[in-house]
């Protein structure tokens, strides 16, 4: 007899998958792989690049760059001119980094917004094997056991099932408009470095160079070139 404690939305035999939200996370370690940073310029690259992003919390970039640093991965850089903390990669931050950008542990059950900035960033990023990603992501989907609504009695499990249908279809139509842009744009993707217009807000570094609660925000209203 069939255990009716299944989980609801989930094939049998199918693995779970651990859900985290690291994409911001490893977003900030790929977009580090163009150099040293301070935290509000990582902001603007980021909300750039992963464009379907209608925004970041500020907040939540200094705080993630505090665990990278506490992890290991990031550390300081110094300074700009003007005083603003920068970052740059370890060299376990840069094997991470390497790794995401190359599409390490994709999965097919990631929040959506989450494969959308691994592909788009990947995009923009000379460091990025795009098509690593992407074969990664094809790999996955090809695998992926295939869940028959119509053999499942249970309403809501056959529901789910036929949503999880939808949204395989919808990944392979996201790898194909992918691939077809590629195609249209004779493979160039964007790839680019650092802009050279600075945002206008950042955060100077504290009496210890830290980022922490003795930072203060600052106006950077110039447009200066950023090195």
């Amino acid at each position: 007899m069939l255990s009716r404690r299944r989980r609801v939305g989930h094939c049998p035999g199918s693995q779970p998958v651990t859900r985290s939200s690291v994409s911001v996370r490893d977003g900030l370690l790929a977009l580090l792989t163009l150099g040293p940073a301070y935290g509000l310029q990582l902001h603007a690259e980021f909300l750039d690049r992963a464009a379907h992003r209608p925004q970041i919390n500020v907040g939540q970039i200094y705080s993630t760059l505090e665990r990278l640093r506490e992890r290991g991965l990031v550390v300081g850089a110094g300074t700009t001119e003007d005083g603003l903390p920068l970052h740059m990669l370890t060299e376990e931050g840069q094997t991470e980094a390497h790794a995401w950008l190359r599409g390490d542990g994709v999965s097919t059950e990631e929040d959506w917004d989450d494969v959308l900035d691994r592909v788009l960033l990947a995009s923009s990023l000379s460091e990025a094997d795009l098509a690593a990603v992407l074969h990664a992501y094809e790999h996955a989907l090809a695998t992926k056991v295939r869940c028959d609504p119509a053999t499942d009695d249970h309403p809501q499990r056959r529901l789910a099932a036929r949503a999880a249908h939808v949204h395989k279809n919808a990944f392979r139509s996201l790898l194909r408009a992918i691939h077809d842009e590629l195609r249209e744009g004779d493979n160039t993707t964007g790839a680019r470095g650092f802009a050279l217009e600075r945002p206008r807000r950042g955060r100077r570094a504290g009496t210890r160079g830290e980022i922490g609660a003795n930072e203060t925000d600052t106006d950077e209203t110039d447009a200066t070139t950023v090195t």
